[in-house]
């Protein structure tokens, strides 16, 4: 019965990857989903803290389970970002670990918005003006409490 559930959990987690396939603009969106599915099996930690130090050849029995586990769950949470993008990712990321292959595609998509110029839309409101810079990344609100007669009349002269 239990390996049932499990059959159909990892089903649904497949799933929740193979609806959004990193093609470079959805980049958060499939990192967000990323992190769902690993979390879900225990297998986050991979992406959030640093890889153990080879244990020594004379290590202890638990000392070599515990980085026998991190390699396998390393494992996994590669294939699991390679099954996960487009082709021509896989091809530039096939040699990397997960960790840096992470790091790499934040630098990539993530820190350069491909829209970067930054958009101002004046919105006049009753007796004060709102406006709205969008910088590629997100909006800022900024609100000056001036009245109407006095925002137009700047918005003319500055034609």
């Amino acid at each position: 019965m239990a390996s049932n559930n499990t059959y159909s959990h990892s089903i649904n987690l497949q799933y929740i990857l193979e609806s959004q396939i990193l093609s470079g603009e959805n980049f958060l969106d499939w990192e967000k989903n990323l992190r769902i599915v690993l979390d879900c099996e225990r297998k986050l930690y991979i992406l959030e803290k640093d890889p153990p130090k080879t244990p020594k050849a004379n290590a202890r029995a638990p000392e070599l389970t515990s980085f026998k586990k991190y390699e396998d769950d390393a494992r996994d949470v590669k294939c699991i970002i390679m099954a996960s993008m487009t082709a021509e990712l896989q091809r530039l990321h096939a040699d990397m670990e997960a960790r840096p292959m992470i790091h790499r595609l934040r630098d990539l998509f993530q820190g350069h918005p491909k829209n970067s110029g930054i958009y101002v839309i004046e919105v006049n409101m009753s007796d004060f003006t709102s406006w709205v810079m969008d910088t590629g990344c997100g909006s800022h609100i900024c609100t000056s409490m001036q009245n109407l007669h006095e925002v137009r009349h700047l918005t003319e002269g500055a034609a």
